[in-house]
């Protein structure tokens, strides 16, 4: 455990910023490793790979995914810092508060704090898990949601090893009516040379 420091902002006083940590987990690992839930979900559109995690106090947001939502982060009251397992300080400034995350029909709101990450487009930390009073089923790779003012639902993730279904957003426009298209073989024959 990383112990709080002061520091000093230039032409403030003293402050302790609020420190927390923050998993490292890659992809790769969680799909290899039993008891770890991500999945897709959704927020304004935008198909997000989110990881519930238990061992991360805030939940965070990918700056790059970030930087695709059309909402503004607001400045925090303080600077946070978060320690890494990587033995990492990385200081917050800002948030991204009221995000709408799509669970099929359900939505759940979510305040994440902007960080460099390239895995997942989203963590899920205990903050959020908290509030929702969302339970994982490690074993059966799920997360049931049960509040007292909204009735439960139950959230499957992706099991390891099967990849996400992702929308396919290809398609081939035919034209009403119309015939194949006959073409030559690409060999011919040594009599027709």
């Amino acid at each position: 455990p990383v112990q709080p420091r002061s520091e000093e902002r230039p032409g403030e006083a003293l402050y302790t910023p609020g420190l927390t940590t923050k998993s490292a987990i890659t992809e790769d690992h969680a799909t290899k490793t039993s008891g770890i839930i991500t999945g897709t979900l959704f927020i304004y559109g935008h198909a997000v790979f989110v990881l519930f995690d238990t061992g991360a106090t805030h939940s965070v947001i990918s700056s790059v995914f970030a930087s695709s939502v059309t909402t503004t982060p607001t400045l925090l009251d303080h600077v946070l810092c978060i320690s890494t397992p990587m033995k990492d300080s990385v200081r917050i400034t800002h948030v991204y508060r009221d995000l709408s995350l799509q669970f099929d029909d359900k939505i759940r709101v979510i305040n994440a704090l902007p960080l460099d990450m390239y895995e997942f487009d989203i963590i899920l930390g205990m903050d959020w898990l908290t509030k929702h009073h969302a339970t994982i089923d490690c074993r059966s790779y799920r997360v049931i949601f049960r509040d007292i003012h909204a009735p439960e639902f139950i959230y499957h993730g992706e099991l390891p090893g099967i990849p996400p279904v992702h929308e396919v957003k290809f398609s081939i426009e035919l034209i009403p009516e119309a015939e194949p298209i006959s073409k030559a073989p690409y060999r011919m024959a040594l009599i027709e040379l």
